[in-house]
């Protein structure tokens, strides 16, 4: 599960893709409450989004802060994620603590 996190944050998709195959937990979080799905959403990492989903990750789990795979890639502007996260049963009404939601 940590190689899945590493190849997440640092946008190997391969590795990302091996990990999964390995059976690695796709909800894992790492020192910050983010999941592999977080990473890819926020650095807008389309290909590694839809392994992830594919491999079963939760599209609308939160970090410590409330924030979900949605918002970050809604608040990063990554208009090829938004819709791929929306269409994957992400919950576009869903607020961090602060009460932000992803539109």
């Amino acid at each position: 599960s940590e190689d899945l996190i590493n190849a997440a944050e640092m946008g190997d998709h391969d590795a990302l893709v091996k990990a999964i195959g390995d059976g690695a937990d796709v909800d894992t979080v790492d020192g910050k409450t983010m999941a592999p799905l977080h990473w890819a959403a926020k650095c807008g990492r389309h290909e590694d989004i839809v392994a992830l989903v594919g491999a079963g990750a939760d599209v609308n789990k939160t970090t410590k802060a409330g924030v979900t795979p949605l918002i970050y890639a809604a608040s990063e502007g990554w208009d090829d994620c938004v819709p791929l996260l929306l269409s994957s049963g992400a919950d576009a009404s869903l607020k961090t603590q602060k009460g932000r939601t992803a539109l």
